[in-house]
């Protein structure tokens, strides 16, 4: 039976989940486990859930781990319950959408892209290589708030584009 992994990373916690697909009856997915990583980047802890609510994990992570590692351990937790599964998509929230995406879409070309980036130098190259190739500025690389770093343009096509780094 085919599955699908759903994620929505926010500022501070990842939440995840796992459903089955039914068949072609019209029938809802059915959830077989869930959880998440809250406290990122103060004290992660990580709880995950069997679908008729039984724990299956309650830990706190390192106090250091950042979204990288928080979605590792909840990869890792998730892999006895989705062991023998076939997951055939996988699905994330972007919460960010502003006034444009208010409902879930199909990322593509048209759709804002983020690049995710190892360090601001990297953040930084992009940003530079996008603007010789003919890109628009829409936000130099900097610091955004205390979470994270990034630059914004639009490539020729217009699309919207942003690479960035957390911390």
């Amino acid at each position: 039976m085919p599955h699908i992994l759903t994620l929505n990373a926010g500022s501070s916690s990842i939440k995840f989940a796992v459903y089955a697909l039914p068949g072609q009856g019209g029938e809802e997915p059915q959830l077989k486990a869930r959880g998440l990583v809250e406290g990122i980047g103060s004290a992660p802890r990580l709880k995950e859930k069997a679908a008729d609510g039984a724990l299956i994990a309650d830990r706190l992570l390192d106090p250091d781990a950042d979204h990288a590692h928080a979605l590792t351990a909840a990869l890792e937790s998730l892999a006895g319950a989705i062991a023998g599964m076939r997951i055939v998509a996988v699905g994330h929230r972007v919460v960010h959408g502003g006034s444009r995406f208010v409902a879930p879409i199909l990322l593509d070309e048209a759709v804002m892209v983020a690049l995710a980036a190892r360090d601001k130098a990297q953040v930084d190259r992009l940003y530079n290589l996008a603007m010789s190739m003919g890109a628009t500025d829409e936000g130099k690389p900097g610091p955004r708030g205390d979470t994270f770093y990034a630059g914004y343009f639009r490539d020729p096509d217009g699309n919207k584009l942003n690479a960035f780094v957390m911390g």
